[in-house]
């Protein structure tokens, strides 16, 4: 497997809420380079599904989901988008709320 791993989100939350916005970083653990390829040039895109996708997460509940959740939801958005594979295993480093 291959790691590919995108820059920090930083994710805006409601207002009335504990913290601010949270920041993280994402990496992936990819099969093949083919998928690697595929997803270096839709990273633009699947970037904007993990941002959707956190975003929403985030703001469905007063509290900070477990990062276990956040894992398995980004899997599944960025599985959906992909025709190459399928991502292994998703990182989350660097997680911060403020």
């Amino acid at each position: 497997d291959q790691l590919l791993i995108f820059h920090s989100f930083v994710i805006p939350l409601k207002e009335n809420r504990e913290f601010t916005y949270i920041s993280l970083s994402i990496s992936f653990s990819v099969p093949n380079i083919e998928l690697k390829r595929e997803m270096i040039e839709k990273k633009g895109r699947l970037r904007g599904i993990i941002y959707d996708m956190l975003r929403e997460e985030m703001n469905k509940v007063k509290e900070i989901p477990p990062l276990e959740k956040l894992k398995e939801s980004i899997t599944r958005g960025v599985n959906a988008a992909l025709s190459a594979g399928k991502v292994n295993k998703v990182y989350i480093t660097n997680f911060l709320a403020v």
